[in-house]
């Protein structure tokens, strides 16, 4: 596997939860399959907050567009919307409470600098323990500064791409039209690939998600301190 920081799984974990920016850049590129992939051979569970799913639905800008996807996903459960009547399938103890958190906490995170959907995006990572894809670095680094916990582990939508890749569910080709896509609505790209090919950037780029099963790919040179690679194993049979 790569080197530097590498953490070794016992259990894939339940859910993913996803953040507002990685949702749209999924739905821009049109990508959702990225999600089915994941829960199809890791028997993992995309999930968003409320919130996440009313900033999709109130936007402006992206709510006729994506609306009725989103909706298709929720429908055919390729994303779970976490909320008091999902979440005890993923608590074993005291489900209120740990939902009573998350509404607590997010509210908090949301007052001390946070846009809504990553607030409690964040405050269901660290209450479920779970990880949370999220492109939105200068968040990340507010919450740092004002000392909001945050998830243990942050992926971007390209882990999930190189993830999708190295599984062989994407091509390089595939990767490349979806990094085209993204620079072209002028959504981030990791800085990788903004100037370089798919192929040509990966060797630069750190993966934090990877298949413990498959041979690793990209680069293992650390970049910041998120960089800690969470490797997954397939579900027996998929």
């Amino acid at each position: 596997m790569t080197s530097g920081a590498f953490s070794p799984v016992q259990k894939n974990p339940d859910l993913l939860l996803v953040d507002t920016d990685s949702l749209l850049q999924l739905l821009i590129a049109g990508e959702m399959r990225l999600l089915r992939f994941l829960k199809k051979r890791f028997r993992i569970q995309p999930a968003v907050v409320e919130a996440v799913e009313a900033e999709v639905r109130k936007s402006k800008k992206f709510r006729a567009q994506f609306t009725k996807e989103l909706q298709k996903a929720i429908d055919n459960e390729t994303v779970l919307v976490i909320d008091s009547r999902t979440i005890p399938a993923f608590v074993s103890r005291s489900p209120a409470a740990v939902f009573d958190a998350i509404q607590t906490n997010g509210l908090d995170y949301e007052q001390r600098g946070l846009d809504y959907g990553e607030a409690y995006t964040f405050a269901a990572g660290v209450a479920l323990d779970v990880p949370v894809i999220s492109n939105d670095m200068n968040a990340i680094l507010t919450a740092q500064r004002r000392g909001i916990r945050l998830p243990r582990y942050l992926l971007r939508t390209y882990d999930l791409i190189v993830l999708s890749h190295q599984i062989g569910d994407l091509t390089a080709g595939d990767c490349d039209a979806i990094r085209q896509t993204l620079l072209q609505r002028n959504e981030f790209v990791p800085a990788a690939f903004e100037r370089s090919s798919f192929v040509n950037g990966l060797g630069k780029f750190y993966p934090r998600l990877l298949d413990s099963s498959k041979q690793s790919i990209g680069s293992g040179v650390q970049l910041t301190e998120f960089d800690v690679c969470l490797t997954i194993a397939p579900h027996s049979g998929s």
